[in-house]
């Protein structure tokens, strides 16, 4: 029993970093979209679309991080996986939207007639505009993601939000420690 409460302790203190980052970034992405449509009276569900999104988002990440595919990229030049990782997922964006549309018409049997069109003629603006932005946000966190593995553990974190006095204090010893080096030989 303790190994799973553990097991479920690190899965979730992995998870929740990276579930939050996208959905503030869906959230973002979202809102873009329901604000331009808002003059058009349509509305979408921006917060609970995001949501599941990004705990869905989360999880595939760290699921497919850890596949043998996701470490043969460490031989390339950090933008090789940074873009194949995000033409992947923009990918299956789209393909989770053909689905959600499917299911929607095969639901609603009347919607088929304005959802097939959209399908074979390459999608709404707004489908558009959200793929564009979902993988936005994907580039955006795998950038941050292979400049955090280049940094080391905790370096990016500690940039962002560690206390403002340690960041200081380890600047002046890095400025200090270079000028001792050398007036030591």
């Amino acid at each position: 029993m303790k190994r799973v409460v553990t097991w479920l302790a690190r899965e979730f203190s992995e998870a929740v970093p990276i579930a939050c980052f996208f959905f503030v970034g869906f959230v973002i992405v979202l809102m873009i979209v329901k604000l331009s449509l808002a003059q058009y009276s349509i509305q979408i569900p921006a917060l609970s679309r995001a949501l599941v999104g990004a705990l869905i988002a989360a999880k595939v990440v760290l699921i497919l991080d850890n596949t043998r595919v996701a470490r043969s990229f460490r031989r390339y030049p950090r933008i090789v996986p940074v873009i194949a990782k995000t033409a992947v997922y923009a990918l299956c964006v789209v393909l989770l939207r053909m689905l959600e549309l499917a299911l929607d018409s095969a639901r609603h049997p009347t919607m088929a007639d304005s959802i097939l069109p959209d399908l074979v003629h390459g999608g709404s603006p707004r489908l558009l505009a959200v793929i564009l932005g979902v993988s936005a946000v994907f580039a955006i966190y795998f950038i941050l993601a292979e400049i955090a593995e280049h940094l080391g553990s905790g370096v990016l974190w500690n940039l962002f939000f560690g206390d403002a006095a340690a960041r200081e204090t380890s600047q002046l010893m890095k400025a200090r420690a270079p000028g001792r080096a050398a007036n030591s030989d």
